[in-house]
């Protein structure tokens, strides 16, 4: 299916927003919000709403944005985990180099069209498994196609062994139905 994608012009200031928003949340009660929990996010989206009247430069605020961003403040997305941690260690480098200068600001990524729209919200709630960061981001339908996937890869280089991770992490191909053959046909030697 296709789904239609507004436009994101917006979304810097309404991440900043939530992001304080969910600070502010969880300064108050020493927790993220629970996921995909109404109370929660009708509290963080009232958060968004006092901060956003304190400030001098008003967003105009998507509610459903915002409680996207409750909803799935404690999933994780293991890609773009894996990439932020890229991030972070080239950050590092250049503090402790001293040849670059590291970045002074906020970052975030904007992946809301990841999240599906709204059903049954008992299957984005966490079950005690090791997939329940990307469950609370994408629900348990998904989370289960992913794991019953049959996928055949050829090479396993550097490119290949980050598939392999990222397969790993998101449980790509671990269910019961699920298979994953890998083949290379480069010759290891020892030197």
């Amino acid at each position: 299916y296709q789904r239609r994608v507004r436009g994101k012009f917006n979304s810097p200031y309404l991440m900043h927003l939530g992001a304080q928003a969910l600070h502010n949340f969880n300064d108050k009660h020493s927790r993220l919000p629970n996921p995909w929990n109404e109370d929660d996010a009708v509290e963080v989206l009232k958060l968004a709403e006092q901060i956003n009247n304190g400030a001098s430069n008003k967003v105009d605020i998507d509610a459903s944005f915002i409680k996207k961003m409750s909803y799935t403040a404690q999933g994780t997305l293991a890609p773009l985990t894996a990439y932020l941690g890229g991030i972070v260690a080239q950050e590092c480098l250049k503090s402790l180099s001293g040849k670059f200068s590291p970045i002074h600001q906020w970052l975030y990524l904007d992946a809301i069209e990841v999240i599906p729209e709204e059903s049954d919200r008992s299957k984005f709630h966490p079950k005690g498994a090791r997939t329940d960061g990307l469950v609370i981001c994408v629900g348990s339908d998904l989370v289960e196609k992913l794991s019953n996937q049959k996928l055949f890869m050829i090479g396993c280089g550097a490119i290949g062994s980050e598939l392999l991770k990222n397969f790993a992490l998101l449980g790509v191909c671990d269910g019961k139905e699920g298979k994953l053959v890998v083949t290379d046909p480069v010759l290891c030697v020892d030197t």
